[in-house]
């Protein structure tokens, strides 16, 4: 069996038995939408595509069609101010733009460092001596290209030792041949807290983010703030990735207007794809529906300020987050996703983010 029949067959098993609908119907529409729509098994699952009218799905965006109309209003040519951490975080300075301080960079697999002004350790001893030199300092250390968290490390140091975040004692050599392993230098930060008045949605150790997406017109003069979503994190998880489901962490549509949260939405069972609707969050037992994100305004106007100072692209999806030592953005995404936004809005977004996208280009 290929592995393209398999997965076919295994997404209508899952499907029918989650509407209680005949695998034959299933597999029949799913065939459907590949076909007219170029919505794959795993789409058809993500979205539930069973439980809608055909007609809806040509609302449907994919990662490429996505990719395709962001690349009219974000140009290749700048989207490293975005995608390379280092360059995110020296336009944010220069721009006055809350961001975690980059501490250093560890050049373990190319030399070619971009920026400048920030120490580069390439061997396991400077590195250690780099981390012995910060005191006792929780840190988190990340591809300075990297997405979804893949890769990342949470650890502590103390007196010269480096613990990581399960309590098992780790080295630099470890760090190096980790960097090495990933084929990517990384980036080391101070590992930021989760304000308390998010505590509640984001227990930790996870710093949870909110994702706002900005679309800018011309200059930058006017900025449109269409969707934002938050990302919940479970207890145990060093990230707030949701990778459809798979992780364990949760996600939640925001009202733009009110900043308060929507139906929470997570895996059956830890599957990727399959996804159904969370009522509290699973380890503080809190109601998520209804919640009323702190700072909100203080968030869009963040984003907004944010959003001016990369005015070479003209959309970012913004991973913002509020924590103890305030509102803080981390990463600006020039290729966001429309998965989650069709998750947590219940719908296709095609023909409405095609129109905010030509609104950007004065069109």
């Amino acid at each position: 069996m290929t592995n393209k029949r398999k997965e076919y067959l295994e997404a209508a098993r899952a499907v029918a038995t989650l509407n209680g609908h005949g695998r034959g119907r299933v597999m029949t529409r799913m065939l459907a939408a590949r076909i007219f729509y170029k919505l794959g098994a795993q789409d058809f699952m993500l979205y539930n595509l069973d439980a809608k009218p055909a007609r809806s799905w040509k609302e449907y965006l994919t990662k490429t069609a996505m990719n395709s109309l962001q690349a009219e209003v974000n140009p290749a040519m700048h989207k490293d101010l975005a995608t390379d951490k280092v360059l995110f975080h020296e336009r944010c300075l220069a721009r006055n733009i809350p961001t975690p301080p980059v501490l250093a960079v560890i050049a373990a697999y190319t030399k070619k460092i971009s920026g400048a002004g920030l120490p580069v350790v390439e061997t396991a001893a400077q590195l250690q001596d780099l981390l012995s030199g910060f005191g006792n300092r929780t840190l988190i250390i990340k591809d300075q290209h990297g997405a979804w968290g893949r890769g990342v490390l949470l650890v502590s140091v103390r007196d010269g030792k480096i613990i990581q975040h399960t309590g098992e004692e780790f080295s630099a050599e470890q760090i190096i041949r980790h960097c090495g392993e990933h084929e990517a230098n990384f980036i080391v930060q101070d590992f930021l807290r989760t304000d308390e008045r998010v505590k509640s949605i984001m227990p930790g150790p996870a710093l949870g983010t909110f994702r706002i997406v900005t679309v800018s017109r011309g200059d930058g003069a006017e900025i449109a703030i269409p969707y934002a979503f938050a990302k919940v994190p479970v207890a145990g998880n060093i990230t707030d990735n949701f990778y459809h489901g798979s992780t364990g962490n949760l996600v939640c549509g925001i009202h733009v207007e009110s900043g308060k949260l929507m139906i929470a939405w997570g895996a059956i069972n830890g599957s990727h794809g399959q996804l159904v609707e969370v009522d509290k969050h699973p380890n503080t037992g809190f109601r998520l529906a209804g919640f009323e994100v702190p700072c909100w305004a203080e968030m869009l106007a963040a984003a907004r300020r944010a959003a001016l100072a990369f005015p070479e692209l003209r959309t970012l999806g913004w991973d913002v987050a509020l924590t103890s030592d305030g509102i803080v953005m981390l990463e600006a995404n020039c290729n966001y996703d429309p998965d989650v936004h069709q998750i947590t809005l219940h719908r296709g977004i095609r023909s409405e983010i095609a129109g905010h996208y030509k609104w950007a280009l004065g069109a």
